[in-house]
């Protein structure tokens, strides 16, 4: 008798266990603004002025970086705006961003003023309600945090 009670609970432990396939990501469709880091010195910087992520795992991406140490030979002149499209995934902790450099229009891929053209970039994230954090675990100058964007 015990053995088949103590065989019953394991068959119903069994029922409880439920597969990371069910698991329910976030959902980071969403329009976001980066959010400058306070209260830290900057020689250089960048914005996601415009960061969409579309229900189709379509992404665009309007990037503005700029730097106050201008090295003579630099082709973007310290100061450069750059569109991005493509697709992207996730998981329950990282962003997969695959895409190229685009136009403003984000119709046809061109190159930077440095030259790339292939835009491919991945994330960890941690989502706190309408804040979306890239690289939590790095440098202030490093993660990007951003809110979400009401329109």
């Amino acid at each position: 008798m015990k053995t088949l009670i103590l065989f019953a609970l394991f068959i119903l432990s069994l029922g409880a266990c439920t597969k990371s396939e069910n698991l329910v990501l976030p959902s980071l469709n969403q329009s976001w603004q980066e959010i400058e880091p306070k209260d830290i010195y900057q020689l250089e910087g960048s914005t996601f002025t415009q960061f969409q992520l579309n229900r189709d795992n379509t992404f665009i991406l309007i990037n503005h970086t700029w730097t106050d140490a201008l090295p003579f030979d630099d082709p973007c002149r310290g100061i450069d705006t750059y569109f991005a499209f493509g697709t992207y995934s996730y998981s329950s902790d990282s962003l997969y961003l695959d895409g190229c450099y685009s136009d403003d229009l984000f119709k046809t891929c061109t190159a930077t003023c440095t030259g790339e053209t292939s835009f491919m970039e991945a994330y960890h994230y941690i989502l706190t309600g309408r804040t979306l954090t890239l690289n939590p675990e790095e440098h202030p100058m490093v993660r990007r945090v951003l809110e979400e964007r009401v329109e």
